[in-house]
């Protein structure tokens, strides 16, 4: 003990330096943490409570109010505190017996029934009324975003309309219910309602029945919306069905629409080619092969300059009209999934691949935030060269990895006879030079990219590189999209060699350094 209160006094300069320095990031997430102490502000806005009180800051500029009972104060310790409660943001007024009478009147001479309200003679408390100029319905956050984004732009006017006085006001502008606090963005071209329910991104818990605000979305809607009422043409992008593809989930559909980009799922067989206003086709994770006539379709699409995102699944079935379209780009996908034998490109698990991401205009976005992009049971995809088509890559295995085709041999993750080896690409983006236009296409090679599972292990990272793949297709001011700021925690992704490395320095390097100082420490007292 006396060993380790010497050694606190000889470093205390550095010690203290530490501290001053950890209290800079605790003191700004103090301050810049929202906290909501109201629960009845996640009420609907139309049910009569929230409606009367709206009625009531109409009318007489007081709509919320709370009761704060304090016990053991003097009169003058309470008159203080009334003047600190009115400088709090929103505060309108503080009623209690001293608003009412002054403190040199004795309580007495009130009525009975206004003494025993504001006062208990047994338990040595008193009762303070705090009103607000808001009501609790009122979302702070959303009224802030609202007046920055007026405050940047000159163009943005924003002004509020009061349901309980004008409650049909919404329906010009849509055919459904609008809730509380819903924002409707308007311009010459158009309008949209952004519904209050989308500023909050909230999961329902269904073991005990409730409803949890995971992130705040306003940015993000605010800014879609601006984008969507203010451009001319909206792009058109159209995904293909009927050859046992995937859909995408709830949380990328989301995104594209954020991104104001109409899409439309159809199914070639009714159609006589790929629809004109096509920006971009989308072939996802398809488990049974193309009809000749649909591949016909998309080729004659691809060679009049039309841009495709194919993402290919590991199947064992035979796909020769599908590799047609992908040999258009001089590509190729081998048989069998990746093994990653660098710990440095996986998580966890040698299919858990975490390939190099190259700098580009699809990547900006996943680059940007210097996170990894998750690519679970991916395909490696080689290129050929071809002389009218430029390849670039995306995303890229390392030069250990390898590719497995016999999936049920079994075994270990040890490279066996048979295996293919690497390096592979896992994205690429291919360019094809036709005599008027150019053609693009974007390959992935593995489902679950663009999963909600595999998003959430990289916090963000894929959604931003789906994004970012759409947006390449389209006009960048149409792809604009601002994530949801989460509330909750996100994960740490780590290669398999930090892992190792932390394991290493948790079970191995630290314990046997302090059996080792307790050693040396025993053996000096020892021989004193």
């Amino acid at each position: 003990m006396n060993q380790l209160g010497k050694k606190v006094v000889a470093f205390r300069i550095p010690i203290l330096i530490l501290s001053v320095l950890l209290l800079i990031p605790a003191v700004w997430g103090y301050l810049h943490t929202r906290i909501n102490y109201d629960i009845l502000s996640y009420l609907p806005g139309d049910i009569e409570t929230m409606q009367g009180q709206d009625i009531l800051l109409e009318e007489f500029g007081t709509g919320a109010f709370s009761l704060c009972v304090v016990s053991g104060m003097q009169n003058r310790e309470i008159s203080t505190l009334e003047g600190e409660l009115k400088e709090v943001a929103h505060v309108k007024d503080v009623i209690w017996y001293g608003s009412i009478a002054d403190l040199s009147v004795p309580m007495d001479l009130l009525p009975g029934d206004i003494k025993e309200t504001l006062q208990n003679a047994e338990t040595g408390s008193s009762l303070l009324i705090v009103t607000f100029d808001t009501s609790m319905s009122a979302d702070e956050t959303l009224d802030a975003t609202l007046r920055n984004y007026a405050g940047y732009n000159s163009h943005i006017r924003v002004s509020y309309v009061d349901p309980a006085v004008n409650p049909k006001f919404f329906t010009k502008y849509t055919d459904s219910l609008v809730s509380q606090n819903s924002v409707i963005v308007e311009n010459a071209r158009r309008s949209t309602v952004i519904d209050y329910s989308e500023i909050y991104q909230s999961e329902f818990d269904y073991y005990n029945y409730s409803s949890t605000v995971t992130g705040y979305d306003g940015e993000g809607q605010l800014t879609s919306a601006i984008v969507y009422v203010t451009t001319q043409d909206m792009p058109k992008i159209y995904m293909l069905e009927g050859h046992g593809e995937l859909a995408f989930e709830t949380e990328f559909t989301s995104a594209v629409q954020k991104a104001n980009i109409d899409y439309e799922t159809i199914n070639l067989l009714n159609y006589d080619s790929v629809p004109e206003d096509a920006d971009c086709v989308i072939l996802y994770a398809p488990t049974q092969d193309l009809s000749g006539d649909d591949t016909e379709k998309l080729l004659a699409y691809m060679e009049k300059g039309g841009d495709v995102l194919f993402i290919s699944t590991f199947t064992d079935s035979e796909m020769p009209n599908f590799n047609r379209l992908l040999d258009f780009y001089g590509l190729e996908i081998t048989k069998g999934l990746i093994i990653e034998d660098d710990a440095d490109f996986y998580y966890q698990d040698p299919f858990y691949l975490f390939p190099e991401v190259a700098y580009d205009d699809v990547t900006e976005g996943a680059v940007d935030t210097g996170s990894y992009v998750f690519v679970p049971y991916a395909q490696g995809i080689t290129v050929q060269e071809m002389e009218d088509v430029t390849a670039t890559s995306l995303l890229t295995t390392s030069d250990s990895s390898y590719a497995r085709n016999n999936m049920t041999a079994g075994g270990d993750y040890a490279k066996q006879e048979g295996d293919v080896d690497g390096p592979f690409y896992v994205g690429v983006k291919c360019e094809k030079t036709l005599e008027n236009e150019i053609s693009t296409a974007v390959v992935y090679s593995s489902e679950y990219l663009f999963t909600q599972s595999a998003n959430e292990i990289v916090a963000g990272t894929n959604l931003k590189l789906f994004t970012g793949t759409l947006g390449s297709f389209v006009s960048y001011t149409n792809s604009i999209v601002i994530p949801v700021k989460d509330y909750e925690n996100s994960y740490l992704a780590m290669t398999q060699s930090s892992i190792t490395l932390l394991a290493l320095l948790a079970v191995v390097v630290i314990p046997f350094a302090f059996l080792i100082t307790g050693f040396i420490v025993w053996f000096r007292r020892r021989k004193a």
